[in-house]
């Protein structure tokens, strides 16, 4: 399914593992820090450029049932250096499959909002 920007989604707190695949098929592990049903910002020790095309993996709990969840992406807001030598990353989901999204609804429906 295509996803359009809709910043105005629900963004809830999370502490996530992520891994985020490359192009070229290398793989950059990070922490997601926020997530919507249209992106995730996420925090990793290496830098990513914005306009970069990847795949983020990342696995929510729900109802004592862990899933995977993976959709392509694109590097929306280029790396920020952050303290401990972290970049903090946004990425915006541009395909991800209609079952992965509504787990991603309903995992983000029972956690606190951002704001």
């Amino acid at each position: 399914m295509t996803i359009t920007n809709r910043r105005s989604d629900k963004r809830v707190i999370v502490d996530l593992s992520c891994a985020v695949t490359l192009a070229n098929g290398i793989k950059i592990p990070g922490i997601a820090k926020n997530l919507s049903s249209k992106g995730m910002f996420f925090e990793s020790n290496y830098p990513l450029n914005k306009g970069v095309e990847v795949t983020v993996n990342f696995d929510v709990a729900l109802k004592g049932e862990r899933f995977n969840i993976e959709a392509q992406s694109q590097i929306e807001h280029q790396a920020t250096k952050m303290s401990m030598g972290e970049y903090g990353i946004g990425v915006h989901f541009t395909d991800i499959d209609e079952e992965s999204l509504q787990i991603l609804d309903d995992f983000i429906s029972k956690c606190q909002p951002l704001h």
